[in-house]
């Protein structure tokens, strides 16, 4: 029986590191990757349930594996994630053919899990959470050559906003204590990785025997080789002045911050179960950039929430409008079945809330080209990730977070976390173009 497995992935970025540190558990018990799943032994597909979209594409990515199942060894079918959790057993009634059903937190047990399976136990069902075992936090080793790399640092949300179904499928918030991600950011720096990306569903609320996420912060910054810092998704009423401060005086953090708001409304807000009025987001907004006056922001905003009126989606465009976000991630509202806004009287027509959402993205994509116009003509830091679509590019991102697609002489030998100084020449919908000019690395 050869050893191939394949994973299709669906979701945040969470989920892309869960599949990463699985994938990583499973070559240590010999599988290699492989990106066709028709010649895969094992198939896993690690969902999403945050929207109705992505757990509709996920069900039909896991129904549509059904054809694999006639092969003469067919492969074991894993349904992995935040579905997995929600639907539990069910999956086995809905599709036969699957194999294993394992919440977020069986990740670290992916390879136990296979193994039993592929010596006969039958099919398996793993979505308890881990209550008492707060350290065994998911983590993966990059490639060699790579020049950023995601870490773990909290599981589970506290928030409980009414219309996110995060905290029944992750869990209570569990902080991973300090030593280990220092470790974990230090084995990642020995293998060439210049930037890290810290990774929690409220991210910023981290603190572990009192020590604050600001302090963190400003340990992970004195790790040699770490030259870039990065955070998502922090929760705008966990800004705090010391976390402000830290982006004044520390060069590693990056100019440019993912701040969900969700609505402009202060009323529509409210029952939304968000901690900060509009007011106070504003209030975050200058306290972050009076510490750090090149910061630009991104965010998550969603239309048509029950009761959202005419009035209420304007406030939201006003918001964007002050704000005037560098670039933006805006949903339709849809029913999660088991959050409180479930109950809720979902009064806002289809129609309405897509030309709410079409007017957002206008205005969205009207003020991102504007604010990136201003690196026109300029020579931008950009960290090296990889190599571009066109060949003969290479493709990074500035410390504001913005993709740069560009072309270099041979003779600067650049490469995956080398640093180089571009001049913008193009910009265009969704990245930069430009030409690297010279290496900075140092």
């Amino acid at each position: 029986m050869n050893k191939k497995v394949y994973i299709q992935t669906f979701g945040c970025q969470m989920n892309d590191h869960d599949s990463m540190a699985m994938m990583n558990r499973l070559q240590e018990i010999g599988f290699e990757e492989t990106n066709r799943p028709e010649e895969a032994s094992l198939i896993i597909v690690n969902t999403c349930s945050v929207r109705e979209k992505a757990y509709q594409k996920a069900k039909s990515a896991i129904g549509a594996l059904r054809k694999f199942k006639d092969k003469k060894n067919p492969p074991i079918v894993v349904v992995a994630g935040c579905v997995a959790k929600q639907e539990g057993g069910k999956w086995f009634d809905l599709y036969p053919h699957v194999d294993v059903v394992m919440g977020t937190d069986a990740v670290t047990r992916v390879d136990e899990i296979v193994e039993k399976v592929r010596k006969g136990s039958g099919k398996i069902i793993d979505i308890d959470f881990d209550y008492d075992d707060f350290s065994d936090f998911p983590s993966f080793i990059p490639e060699n050559n790579a020049a950023t790399a995601t870490v773990v640092i909290t599981k589970g949300c506290n928030c409980n906003c009414t219309f996110c179904i995060v905290p029944l499928l992750r869990g209570p918030e569990r902080c991973r204590p300090p030593h280990e991600i220092i470790e974990n950011v230090k084995s990642l720096a020995k293998r060439g990785v210049k930037e890290v990306i810290l990774l929690g569903q409220s991210v910023n609320s981290w603190k572990y025997e009192g020590m604050s996420f600001a302090k963190l912060l400003e340990e992970i910054s004195a790790i040699d080789g770490i030259k870039r810092i990065r955070y998502t998704s922090p929760s705008p009423a966990e800004v705090t002045e010391e976390l402000a401060g830290v982006h004044g005086r520390i060069p590693s953090l990056c100019e440019h911050i993912h701040l969900p708001v969700q609505s402009g409304s202060n009323k529509i807000l409210k029952k939304m179960g968000r901690k900060y009025t509009r007011e106070k987001y504003i209030e975050v907004i200058s306290m972050l950039k009076d510490a750090c006056p090149s910061m630009v922001f991104s965010t998550d905003i969603i239309v048509g929430f029950p009761g959202e009126t005419e009035s209420d989606f304007e406030q939201t465009l006003n918001l964007v409008r002050e704000v005037r976000f560098d670039t933006m991630f805006s949903f339709k509202y849809s029913p999660r079945p088991g959050t409180p806004a479930y109950s809720f009287e979902d009064d806002v027509s289809p129609e309405v809330k897509q030309e709410r959402l079409e007017k957002l993205h206008r205005l969205s994509e009207e003020i991102t080209m504007a604010n990136w116009n201003e690196d026109s003509g300029k020579e931008v830091e950009v960290l090296v990730e990889k190599e571009g679509k066109i060949k003969g590019q290479l493709s990074g991102r500035t410390k504001k977070n913005r993709i740069v697609n560009f072309s270099c002489d041979e003779s600067l030998k650049l490469a995956p976390g080398d640093i180089a100084m571009v001049k913008i020449e193009e910009i265009l919908p969704h990245s930069l173009r430009g030409k690297a000019v010279k290496i900075i690395n140092s």
